[in-house]
């Protein structure tokens, strides 16, 4: 498993020589006008803030949303416009009465360059008006959703994995190869080669030029097999830093294409187009991995194999090409502890990328935003849930939030106090109190009583566990604002618990929001003793 303290991204740049570093354009803004979940005529601002994103949503909510407009608007499928039309045309959204022509997808990047997708127009339309630098992402982008990973491995059943289709239009797309004395992509030789198979029988110029099919052909079977070759150390890489040492991608094989040219003409196709992983667990080389590996083992392998051909296509992007990495709940089948390797992964090896998360997991989002508070992380990212109403025709809206839910909770309670809600500001004050607690268990890593689901650690338990560290490694430092936090929470709990009509006092409230502060606080500095440990 990754080293923890390695996702803070600033330890490098910290102990480096002072000098200026460019970074690639990073989205500023994203802006949604009725498109999907988001119903115009409002316009839905993102922020972005041209940093790292964790956005929380539940089912629903519209995170999808911001999923299919990214990925559209950094796209290279399409060929042309019609294609990019036809495309925002079915994303338009079904609720309001707008039409396609008010319903477009715009970025702003951090240098304050906007571009828009609509209707009329694509930033990656040919042409002068052609985005180069949205153009470029499209190609070096890595978006990803669970249902990606089952690409690399479920939806193969009882067959062989192949993963042929995955590597050309997906992971090595972007691998440049020799071609004629120049380079092009695996992608665009593909395309190429695809008009021969099945081919026309109505236009003999398509698909029967036999030396342009062998020559593309050669460089086609080259670039797979340089890429293939390239992407096994790297894929091993990562399986080590999510903490997969039982399991090895041995190597690929690939059979390299061939034409079959048979005859009636609709039969043509290439054969060899296979791509199959051989793996090893425990040293031992399995037959069917798919059938045998457990789902965590099978997900760490398809993330392994996705960033591993994002690392290698991109190393040779030029410096002033966005890296956009989007992933989408793709943590789902991995338990607790195989989650946060992830975000050491991330931070270690995609530190120059715009990486945006998505999760429905409240408990994810919580605990993301705690490892990077933890680790100083939390200033390369910001944060924000999704909020949907019962109403269609309102958009969803996205609001910021800290990387402290306790914070969260506090502020809260403040603004009940201040609104005069003295019950839901006490409730407020209860969790808030609860968090920060475990908040500072975790920073301080303190030993609490164990249970298998750490959420449902309870408060005396996190209590009692502080107090006797404070006393045993900290000379009682902490004491003091720990018994004051104990204090007021058994108060709110005493008086709250009584149902009906309650006794709850404004300043119970505020003594519980000031004990909460305290510690807090407490958690920016640390004792002389807790130094000489």
């Amino acid at each position: 498993m990754a080293a923890r303290g390695k996702v803070n991204e600033g330890d490098q740049d910290a102990a480096a020589p002072i000098q200026e570093r460019q970074v690639p354009p990073r989205i500023k803004t994203l802006t949604l006008r009725n498109f999907r979940a988001f119903p115009g005529p409002a316009e839905v601002p993102i922020p972005f803030n041209g940093k790292n994103l964790v956005i929380f949503g539940e089912n629903g909510s519209g995170k999808s949303t911001i999923f299919h407009a990214l990925d559209g608007f950094f796209s290279v499928a399409e060929r042309n416009n019609g294609e990019r039309r036809q495309r925002l045309e079915k994303n338009v959204n079904l609720f309001s009465d707008l039409d396609l022509d008010e319903t477009w997808v715009q970025v702003e990047f951090d240098d304050n360059a906007v571009e828009k997708w609509d209707a009329s127009s694509h930033p990656c339309d040919p042409g002068q008006h052609r985005s180069e630098r949205v153009f470029a992402a499209g190609y070096r982008k890595a978006f990803l959703d669970y249902r990606s990973l089952l690409e690399t491995n479920f939806r193969h059943s009882g067959g062989a994995i192949n993963l042929f289709d995955i590597c050309v239009q997906t992971v090595l797309r972007d691998y440049r190869t020799a071609h004629e004395g120049s380079e092009e992509t695996i992608r665009d030789l593909w395309h190429v080669l695809r008009k021969h198979i099945n081919p026309p029988r109505w236009d003999t110029s398509v698909g029967r030029d036999k030396d342009e099919r062998n020559l593309y052909r050669t460089s086609v079977n080259t670039g797979i097999s340089e890429a293939l070759d390239a992407l096994v150390p790297l894929v091993n890489d990562m399986l080590k830093a999510l903490g997969w040492t039982d399991t090895e991608l041995e190597r690929f094989d690939f059979p390299r294409l061939t034409y079959n040219n048979a005859w009636p003409v609709k039969l043509r196709d290439f054969d060899g187009k296979s791509i199959k992983p051989v793996i090893k667990f425990n040293g031992q080389e399995l037959d069917a991995p798919h059938l045998s590996l457990n789902e965590a083992r099978q997900s760490a392998l398809a993330l392994a194999i996705y960033f591993a051909g994002r690392k290698l296509c991109a190393a040779t992007t030029l410096v002033d090409v966005p890296k956009i990495m989007v992933l989408d709940d793709v943590i789902v089948s991995l338990d607790q502890s195989n989650r946060l390797p992830i975000l050491d992964l991330l931070a270690e090896e995609f530190r120059e990328w715009q990486i945006i998360i998505l999760t429905h997991d409240r408990l994810w989002f919580d605990m993301t935003r705690s490892y990077h508070r933890r680790h100083l992380a939390d200033r390369f990212w910001t944060y924000a849930e999704l909020h949907a109403g019962a109403n269609l025709q309102a958009p969803p809206t996205p609001v910021a939030t800290s990387s402290s839910s306790a914070k969260e909770s506090i502020d809260l309670a403040k603004t009940f106090l201040a609104q005069g809600h003295i019950n839901a500001a006490g409730n407020a004050a209860r969790i808030s109190a609860e968090r920060a607690l475990r908040e500072f268990c975790d920073v301080k890593r303190i030993p609490v009583r164990y249970r298998l689901e750490t959420e449902k650690i309870a408060f005396s338990d996190l209590i009692e566990g502080a107090r006797q560290w404070s006393g045993r490694e900290a000379n009682g430092h902490y004491n003091d604002v720990l018994d004051h936090l104990k204090m007021y929470v058994e108060i709110l709990l005493n008086r709250l618990s009584h149902g009906g009509s309650t006794n709850l006092e404004r300043h119970d409230v505020q003594g519980a929001i000031a004990a909460t502060d305290a510690l807090l606080f407490a958690l920016k500095v640390t004792s002389k003793y807790e130094q000489n440990l």
